[in-house]
């Protein structure tokens, strides 16, 4: 069974786009870096590389900020939080994905209060621990950025 020559192309065009995605997707070492330990501040769409010279390297991205605070000038009952959904993946492809949360979280009574929101999880067989440590804004920009912290236990 052969190809026609229009089938031929089609086939052709998307094996080029699906390398093309393929290529584009940034491998973890080519992300910024640093230490186990040490916060990063991120914006949807940002990832960073958590290094250690004794373990495996782990991706951390930030998926979403989901900003539910109060606006500004109005008066309500709570002050509101936001929402960050990440995603941890490792060399071997293992990721684990979760959210955090950071303000007065009214579902979860022990979320209540401007506290760092933590969440411990396992991958390859190594115990960590996710912090949302702040939100932060800049005046002039009303895109939130979270500031992360990982840790190996």
């Amino acid at each position: 069974m052969y190809l026609s020559n229009l089938q031929s192309y089609f086939f052709g065009f998307i094996m080029i786009l699906f390398m093309g995605f393929v290529a584009c997707e940034k491998s973890i070492e080519e992300l910024p870096a640093t230490a186990f330990g040490n916060s990063a501040i991120l914006k949807v769409g940002e990832s960073i590389n958590y290094i250690n010279p004794t373990s495996n390297h782990l991706r951390l991205s930030v998926i979403d900020i989901l900003n539910n605070f109060c606006p500004k000038g109005l008066n309500c009952l709570l002050a509101g939080y936001a929402e960050v959904k990440l995603s941890i993946n490792s060399q071997n492809n293992q990721n684990v994905a979760f959210s955090l949360f950071f303000g007065d979280y009214h579902d979860h009574p022990k979320k209540l209060g401007f506290k760092p929101d933590t969440l411990d999880f396992n991958l390859n067989k190594k115990a960590y621990r996710a912090i949302l440590k702040s939100i932060k804004t800049e005046e002039n920009n009303k895109e939130l950025k979270a500031e992360v912290l990982l840790f190996e236990k």
